[in-house]
């Protein structure tokens, strides 16, 4: 779907489809990535967010219903983004739960190609804000406006960065003329580059990403994302401390997965007990 966006794209900027890449063409290959493997789990990937110390580990993607329990979870490799396993949960969920109308999921889920897959389903995505990324003291992605009558990018000293070109990973490039940049007032926190022309990329799917983030500053956005701290965050939160889920004495994908499914198991029951009591 994303490859007939982006010739679509192209094509109404006059641009000539991007061609298929060939194994046999050196020059299309992609460039090899060192990846570093556990000796006793090959199976396991190294984890490192934020503040966490790196260590080899899996990662359980995981979904609740609106009274903690936990209805299905994907399990994945540790060096797995959050959004790259979010297919297979959604899948399973939407096939299992015909009333899922809202999900409600972290930052890391705020991917133009899950935004785009929720709204075209008739589903609602809540999330939050995201951090931006780049050096402090520069220019952030939301200080430059994209034109979509006009189709190019206004930027804060509201000059337009003319389209360039949409690349492979379906991002609109939109550069500014080196000329006028060279002179301008605000150059040095808008770009470093020696050539002085400053690059923005826009995704093809950015309208839904955007729909995403008109819903988060809803009244209805803000309650139902404050809600995840009583149960996502909650069902993590016993997991670790009182079901032993911060590290698992098991190897192997299969063998962990069974693990945490019988733990999910014993926390819903558990749940059921007391509220049933």
């Amino acid at each position: 779907k994303l490859r007939e966006e982006i010739d679509k794209d192209r094509e109404e900027h006059d641009k000539k489809p991007l061609k298929d890449k060939d194994d046999n063409d050196k020059t299309s290959t992609p460039p090899q990535k060192e990846i570093t493997v556990s000796t006793t789990d090959p199976e396991s990937g190294l984890f490192h967010k934020g503040e966490h110390k790196v260590v080899f580990a899996y990662c359980a993607n995981t979904a609740c219903d609106a009274s903690n329990y936990v209805v299905d979870f994907s399990l994945v490799p540790g060096n797995i983004n959050d959004s790259t396993s979010f297919d297979d949960l959604y899948t399973r969920l939407k096939n299992s739960f015909s009333e899922l109308k809202t999900i409600v999921a972290d930052a890391g889920y705020k991917t133009p190609w899950i935004c785009k897959q929720l709204i075209d389903d008739g589903k609602e995505l809540i999330t939050t804000y995201t951090k931006p990324k780049g050096n402090k003291g520069m220019f952030r992605p939301k200080d430059f406006v994209y034109d979509e009558y006009n189709d190019w990018v206004i930027c804060p000293n509201n000059v337009e960065l003319k389209y360039s070109t949409t690349n492979r990973e379906g991002r609109k490039v939109f550069k500014s003329n080196p000329q006028v940049c060279v002179g301008c007032p605000m150059r040095a926190q808008c770009t470093a580059s020696k050539n002085n022309q400053k690059i923005v990329e826009i995704h093809v799917w950015h309208n839904y990403v955007e729909q995403v983030e008109e819903l988060r500053y809803t009244p209805r956005g803000k309650e139902l994302y404050h809600r995840r701290q009583e149960t996502i965050e909650r069902v993590f939160a016993d997991g670790k401390e009182k079901h032993g889920m911060r590290y698992t004495l098991y190897k192997g994908l299969n063998r962990v997965n069974k693990w945490l499914r019988l733990k999910f198991a014993a926390m819903n029951l558990k749940k059921m007990a007391l509220r049933m009591a």
